[in-house]
């Protein structure tokens, strides 16, 4: 241990020195054991951030996106919570779920284009999924390419979780087209984003898994793209 002035530069000490400083150096023992405190405190918040960094999909991870196993054991993490425990007036009551797929994306962005701008287009797809959500108590994952999860989290008081889907692949619709005006402005690439959804609604106690019912969507979504569009 180095003491500077009121400044204290610790070092984790073996428990034999510990106890001699709460000997012989009382105050010193104090700012110690405030230090280890602190310490603590920053070991827990790395290992949460680490957990939490590890959930990220390692392309889109800068708007936040979930990879397709963290968002699974987000949705079952959910359902167990909701089945399991009596729900609050807040709680959620109905989970939406909206699977999206680009249009066309391997023939035309990633096959002439390239995979690194296809990397690029699926970063525009992130962005424009996650700010359709906005204002909504969401998690949104990349389930693989171009297909992407939103899960919205709803209370139902009024508005039916179907409208809320329509609202928000409405937004989607005009991001994916803004981005794309955004960067056809400043001279990029002329490739035009779009998408094909399906959605489905799970609520607790309604027989089936959460899963289940995005497995729903992803079909619906498949059973929505005609098939010269798949990919």
């Amino acid at each position: 241990m180095a003491v500077s002035g009121e400044y204290h530069t610790f070092e984790i000490l073996p428990k034999a020195q510990v106890e001699q400083l709460r000997a012989e150096e009382p105050e010193s023992y104090g700012a110690y054991m405030a230090f280890l405190a602190v310490e603590a405190l920053r070991q827990r918040d790395e290992i949460r951030d680490g957990r939490k960094e590890a959930k990220l999909h390692p392309l889109t991870r800068e708007f936040g996106v979930l990879h397709k196993i963290a968002m699974d054991e987000e949705l079952e993490a959910l359902e167990a919570r909701l089945q399991t425990f009596t729900m609050r007036a807040t709680d959620p009551n109905a989970v939406v779920l909206i699977f999206s797929d680009a249009d066309h994306f391997k023939t035309e962005i990633n096959g002439r284009y390239g995979q690194r701008v296809g990397d690029e287009a699926i970063k525009e797809l992130a962005r424009a999924h996650v700010e359709a959500v906005r204002g909504h108590d969401d998690l949104v994952s990349c389930d693989g390419g171009d297909e992407f999860l939103i899960a919205l989290l709803l209370r139902e008081d009024g508005i039916s979780p179907e409208e809320v889907a329509e609202l928000v692949i409405e937004r989607d619709h005009q991001n994916c087209q803004a981005i794309g005006a955004e960067r056809k402005a400043k001279g990029g690439l002329p490739y035009d984003l779009t998408n094909t959804y399906g959605v489905a609604v799970w609520r607790p106690g309604d027989g089936i898994s959460i899963l289940d019912a995005k497995e729903e969507a992803n079909l619906r979504m498949i059973a929505n793209k005609p098939d010269s569009g798949r990919r």
